[in-house]
């Protein structure tokens, strides 16, 4: 169950797969398990991206 305090209301959304943490690592994964064909649903508190990211690279294989 998810509650949306500004708008006041709350919802209830069903997943096979649930992301927590919108990093580097964490969107990274994401991006490869909905290429697999996994219904991920990723979750990130901050309304943007404006932070540092500590300890989390992607490197190219």
């Amino acid at each position: 169950m998810n509650h949306c305090p500004r708008e006041g209301r709350t919802t209830r959304e069903k997943t096979t797969c649930c992301v927590v943490g919108g990093g580097l690592a964490g969107m990274v994964l994401a991006l490869l398990l909905a290429r697999a064909s996994v219904e991920v649903t990723a979750l990130e508190k901050h309304g943007d991206f404006l932070r540092d990211f500590r300890g989390a690279t992607v490197h190219p294989c």
